[in-house]
């Protein structure tokens, strides 16, 4: 009795352990939470951004998170959580709905509910996004794994 006791201990704390980290068994390149430490508009380094921006990767799922500037994580903007797939390994498409009042505050990159970023590095714990708004502004946007 203890013996079947002891295995289903086991394989209970097995299957817990690896159904919240795995994505069908591959955590893949963008899986997690990514921490935009620095990005620029038109080429200039924007010198105001205070790393507040996450954007959080899972499966087919997307968040963006806003945290207040002084590091309040409790009154932070988590956004619902919305759809994103890779294309040809170099563009991400991240739908956050067709609703516009669902696009994120806090949102300098002018998102809209469609939006189609380059991915122009995709290193291990760093990746750059560049976006280009209906304005003609691009932003470049350097990530690091958090």
């Amino acid at each position: 009795m203890k013996k079947i006791l002891y295995s289903l201990c086991v394989v209970s704390l097995l299957l817990s352990i690896t159904g919240c980290t795995q994505n069908n068994g591959n955590i893949g390149n963008w899986f997690g939470q990514w921490r935009m430490d620095s990005y620029k508009v038109n080429g200039e380094v924007q010198e105001d951004y205070q790393g507040n921006i996450f954007f959080c990767f899972q499966s087919a799922v997307f968040a963006y998170k806003y945290s207040k500037p002084d590091g309040d994580y409790s009154s932070s903007y988590l956004g619902k959580w919305e759809e994103w797939e890779e294309k040809d390994g170099n563009l991400l498409v991240i739908i956050f709905n067709t609703d516009e009042s669902n696009v994120p505050p806090n949102n300098p990159f002018g998102f809209k509910a469609g939006n189609v970023l380059k991915v122009v590095h995709n290193g291990g714990n760093e990746k750059t996004l560049t976006y280009e708004d209906e304005e003609g502004n691009k932003y470049e946007m350097h990530f690091v794994a958090w």
